[in-house]
């Protein structure tokens, strides 16, 4: 403990709406309000073919502004507002209709040796269906594309980490546009007057919590007007503020004590009322920073809404303190970013810098002795060690927006529930925040179509089969899939999900198969599915390998 400074207590990681939001009239916002028949009705139009896609129909929506706009909200705020939502919304329902809570079905003696399998299929339900709500927003709208500059896994996507699974996801790279540019570079796309808007997206944050239906899993996506920088597969050190501390000059580069001394000041409150998070890890320097006298709100998992929450100050925890900042934490770049411009947006301050994750195994000083294979991976990607990087460095913040899904009821955003599926309708939350500042949340009453197991194969990626079935049955199953013209399109988005490991990407948007990663991967059932892809459908690949299937 720091002399005269009494050491900072640990917090449970449950906030609770503040009584200052809430008022006789209703339980979350005065700004709370249902959407009337009409505004419905538009909403069930304008994506009418999106929703009959997977069976549903919006029947009641419930708005609320957490935040009033501080800036005019610009062209890509407005248009992307409707569209995103429900990407985070469908993302989050497809994995509630079956990914959530399944290893609780397994005895614990079995879950461990389930648990990948598990997160491999919700991440592949997740970013699956974000696709599918991506492409029908380029399909609609011809001048509209996406390039994904941040995905799961990074620059060089495919880094599997010992005993976890190799999420599928979006990644770095990818472009989503209609058939009519198909092939087209984003280059040769802005040329032709195309807006190719970047994101960057971590389809699940939290995706063991979603397997064991554990609080704060959620989806989340970034989209911009303007460039996201393609991150190395790094570590990086986060610091997020609150507006009180921002524009004092706190970075990753001042030491613990100065930064907490700086939170202290600018908020005029001593260090034991001052609330920081941290996930729980060994690498995290939480008895350091309990020493300094701060309190410390540690998770197991999930660090992407903490760190928007200085920004957003959503609830306080036991204490009756909000979250201040996000302090002495470190994990990965698509979390960082989504949850930076956010925090930024709404009057924080972001600032990051790549660590070692190497040398954090010797504890939090260590985080910058990075290793030569980890020097040259970030000045490859043109960065620096050591170096901080505020988000707007990273991010262009001019216009956009992050919204982020409940798949179940979050710990330090209680405004954001989970979703609750009924026998024949669901309700699920969405949060949002555009570059204007405004911060809204919404809660989407759906009606099914079909019976609810139907409902869960109308959600079920096409691709799920081929990590399903029988090995002898996949070349059948492909077959079947490429004889329909619209389930075909959607194996190609998905397999490009599964696989972005082994593939590269030509400029004719054709795969080529990285014969070094299929090789290093050495797995039976992916050198299948590609092998007869290749086979029956020879026009979606470049550079044919030679491999051996059956």
């Amino acid at each position: 403990m720091v002399e005269g400074i009494p050491r900072g207590q640990l917090i449970r990681p449950e906030a609770r709406i503040p009584q200052s939001l809430l008022s006789s009239a209703n339980r979350y916002s005065r700004t709370s309000r249902m959407l009337s028949r009409g505004e419905i009705a538009r909403w069930n139009a304008n994506n009418e073919r999106l929703l009959w896609t997977f069976g549903l129909r919006i029947v009641g929506v419930e708005e609320m502004e957490l935040k009033a706009p501080v800036r005019e909200p610009k062209h890509l705020e407005l248009l992307l507002s409707e569209r995103a939502a429900l990407s985070m919304v469908l993302s989050a329902l497809a994995v509630a209709l079956k990914g959530r809570g399944d290893l609780l079905d397994v005895s614990q003696d079995q879950r461990k040796g389930l648990k990948t399998k598990f997160k491999e299929m919700a991440d592949l339900r997740a970013s699956a269906t974000e696709l599918e709500v991506l492409q029908s927003i380029v399909d609609e709208n011809t001048n509209v594309a996406f390039v994904v500059r941040v995905g799961e896994g990074g620059g060089e996507a495919g880094r599997r980490k010992p005993g976890e699974a190799l999420n599928a996801s979006l990644f770095p790279g990818q472009i989503i546009v209609n058939q009519r540019h198909a092939g087209k570079s984003v280059q040769e796309l802005e040329r032709m007057g195309v807006r190719v808007y970047r994101i960057a997206t971590d389809p699940i944050d939290g995706t063991g919590k979603t397997t064991l239906s554990e609080s704060s899993a959620l989806t989340s996506l970034l989209a911009v007007d303007g460039e996201i920088a393609t991150l190395p597969d790094m570590y990086m050190e986060k610091l997020t503020v609150n507006s009180k501390a921002a524009g004092i000059g706190l970075d990753t580069n001042e030491p613990l004590d100065k930064i907490v001394q700086g939170i202290s000041d600018s908020n005029g409150v001593p260090p034991d009322l001052i609330n920081g998070f941290a996930l729980r890890r060994d690498r995290h320097p939480i008895e350091q920073l309990l020493h300094l006298g701060i309190n410390m709100v540690l998770d197991s998992d999930g660090d992407l809404l903490p760190a928007v929450a200085p920004g957003a100050q959503p609830g306080v925890y036991e204490n009756n303190l909000p979250l201040h900042a996000m302090i002495g934490d470190a994990g990965g770049a698509a979390e960082y970013l989504i949850a930076a411009a956010a925090n930024q947006w709404l009057g924080g301050e972001s600032h990051g810098a790549f660590v070692s994750a190497k040398g954090m195994k010797r504890g939090w000083e260590g985080r910058r002795d990075y290793t030569p294979e980890e020097r040259q991976v970030v000045e490859a990607a043109g960065f620096k060690l050591a170096t901080n990087y505020p988000i707007a460095k990273l991010v262009d913040l001019r216009d956009g927006l992050a919204v982020f899904g409940g798949i179940t009821s979050n710990s330090h955003f209680p405004q954001l529930s989970g979703v609750y599926l009924g026998e024949n309708y669901a309700q699920v939350d969405v949060i949002q925040v555009g570059a204007s500042g405004r911060f809204t949340k919404r809660r989407f009453t759906f009606t099914f179509e079909n019976a609810l197991p139907q409902m869960i194969q109308r959600f079920n990626p096409v691709s799920e089969a081929l990590m399903q079935c029988d090995l002898r049955d996949i070349r059948g199953t492909i077959r079947d899939i490429l004889a329909d013209q619209s389930r075909a399109g959607r194996l190609r988005r998905e397999i490009a999900l599964s696989f972005y490991h082994i593939f590269s990407i030509d400029e004719t948007s054709r795969f080529v198969v990285k014969k070094s990663k299929m090789e290093e991967l050495a797995d039976e059932r992916t050198a299948i599915i590609v092998g007869n892809l290749q086979d029956l459908a020879p026009d979606w690949f470049t550079d044919c390998a030679d491999l051996a299937f059956s």
